[in-house]
């Protein structure tokens, strides 16, 4: 934060979802001498246009995978909040944190696609989820990662280590992604979160960031529902506005043809 402009006094908004990556942001506000301002990952575009007007932002970190994975849905909360300095990090638990974030002397369009490049002493690499071969840049695959960040081990649990680790040391955690011209870490997916419609690939993440845009849903969840001719199917909860009245059909119609 002190590298990027962030001085003591500076109020820094935290745009994430309940995950490990928040308490280090947190910290690093109070190393600073920054102010904190939460910010709530439910909260639609309008209503964090509201709150951030009230804070006075420097800085917004944001931890929303929604947000990265939907450019149309980061470009609404950048214009919604102008004079704030958007910046999307990719990380896990695994890998002690976050491992890179944009540069925010990137232009506004740069940033709203990758999470930037790994920091010194990470290695990145794109590999088939299947065979292990590599991937060049702007080619899709899972995200591997190794460096001096990367966790030892699942305590006592060999199996999942066996898993997690390859022979030449890198972690794989079923993350799809790439990494563009410019060597920046694009996130797109979860491996293991993708739902087998019929043999084909479906991103519950793509129908949630949908769903989320219609101007009467707060809130969607979509899981995998038995079927006995595709196998499974994507089943969506929602939650609506308090008067609002959607109907199933409704909310298929406003699906179609808007989701692959």
């Amino acid at each position: 934060m002190r590298a990027n402009g962030i001085r003591p006094g500076d109020r820094v908004g935290i745009l994430a979802s309940n995950r490990p990556e928040y308490l280090p942001i947190r910290f690093a506000c109070t190393l600073v001498g920054a102010v904190a301002a939460p910010l709530n990952a439910r909260f639609r575009t309008q209503e964090l246009r509201h709150v951030v007007r009230h804070c006075d932002l420097s800085w917004i970190v944001l931890g929303n995978l929604d947000a990265v994975l939907h450019a149309e849905v980061l470009q609404a909360n950048m214009a919604g909040m102008p004079l704030a300095t958007h910046i999307s990090a990719y990380g896990m638990t695994e890998l002690s944190g976050i491992t890179s974030h944009n540069d925010p002397a990137d232009p506004a369009g740069e940033r709203l696609g990758n999470c930037g490049q790994p920091y010194p002493g990470i290695e990145v690499s794109i590999q088939d989820a299947e065979t292990g071969a590599l991937r060049g840049r702007g080619e899709q695959g899972e995200i591997c990662v190794r460096g001096f960040s990367v966790f030892s081990g699942y305590y006592r649990q060999p199996e999942e280590n066996d898993k997690a680790f390859d022979a030449e040391g890198w972690v794989h955690r079923g993350v799809l992604g790439l990494l563009d011209e410019q060597g920046r870490i694009c996130f797109r997916e979860r491996l293991k979160d993708l739902l087998k419609v019929g043999g084909e690939n479906v991103s519950p993440l793509e129908v949630e960031a949908w769903l989320s845009t219609h101007p009467d849903i707060i809130m969607a969840q979509v899981i995998g529902a038995p079927d006995r001719r595709l196998d499974e199917v994507p089943a969506a909860f929602i939650e609506l506005t308090p008067t609002a009245r959607v109907s199933e059909q409704d909310t298929i119609d406003y699906c179609t043809g808007q989701v692959a």
